[in-house]
């Protein structure tokens, strides 16, 4: 069977496979199936898993995570209480980077090595310049 015709069956019009040698799953922004998914059901997430993957600990549970509203709701209450939203800047930033390094090593298809701490390919010229380009003259933006 192609993808295409499992990921329709599984109830998937678009999204992204991603597959390895110990399984592959399925994703998009409302659904997720596969191997890691069919694992947790016999060996689930400890309670407090997500709460340690936000800045803030007290960032609420991802019950509903999905639903209509939910990041509004979530982004709303976090501007009342000072709290850090559950889509918080700084590991939307990290995971973007990831992304982006794996872009890089298709486009160029080669191995790169990306150093999370510079945001940089270290010595590697040529991935390093996909990383910024020449701004149009008159709106340059300096940091």
């Amino acid at each position: 069977m192609d993808v295409r015709n499992e990921a329709t069956e599984l109830g998937f019009d678009n999204g992204v496979m991603f597959e390895g040698s110990a399984g592959r799953f399925l994703v998009n922004r409302g659904k997720i199936v596969g191997k890691p998914v069919e694992l947790l059901k016999d060996n689930p997430f400890p309670e407090d898993a997500y709460a340690k993957l936000y800045a803030d600990p007290s960032t609420p549970a991802l019950d509903g995570y999905g639903d209509d509203g939910f990041h509004v709701k979530n982004f709303m209450e976090c501007v009342k209480t000072r709290k850090t939203p559950a889509s918080d800047v700084q590991s939307h930033n990290r995971m973007l980077n990831v992304c982006h390094a794996i872009n890089v090593a298709l486009r160029l298809g080669r191995a790169v090595t990306y150093d999370p701490k510079t945001e940089t390919f270290g010595d590697d010229k040529q991935a390093n310049s996909f990383i910024a380009r020449d701004q149009r003259k008159g709106y340059e933006i300096t940091v």
